[in-house]
């Protein structure tokens, strides 16, 4: 063999081996890279999985705290009709109702009722706000 080509062959198997260790590099590469969005796939998914679970909890919260303020509503409204009997039964009986126990108890206890009436409005407005966020 010549020399010039002698020369050439041994070029390109520098050509061709220059070649293949750019081949593996870019392939190395691009493996690194699509396991760093593999992993970050991974992370949406247990994340999204966790939002769900989330919202799920917001959601419950806020229709037991519907249900909770209607039962509130209800109690509160049968306390005060018993405090008006106990008042008209006391005027009948010309006795103070506040010197009855169990009507100062009532009394107390519609004054806590519209706390937490409140308190189960605050609830499920907030429990609706995270709800909207995390959609």
């Amino acid at each position: 063999m010549s020399k010039r080509i002698s020369k050439m062959l041994f070029s390109k198997e520098r050509v061709e081996l220059g070649l293949q260790q750019d081949a593996k590099q870019a392939v190395n590469k691009f493996l690194d890279y699509s396991e760093i969005t593999d992993k970050a796939d991974d992370e949406i998914k247990q994340l999204q999985s966790q939002v769900d679970n989330l919202r799920n909890k917001y959601i419950s919260i806020d229709s037991k705290q519907i249900q909770n303020k209607k039962n509130l509503v209800a109690s509160e409204n049968e306390m005060k009709s018993i405090m008006q009997k106990y008042e008209s039964s006391a005027k009948e009986l010309g006795v103070n109702p506040n010197d009855i126990k169990e009507y100062s108890n009532l009394d107390f206890n519609i004054k806590v009722a519209k706390n937490f009436i409140s308190n189960a409005e605050e609830i499920s407005k907030t429990a609706r706000k995270y709800i909207k966020g995390l959609n």
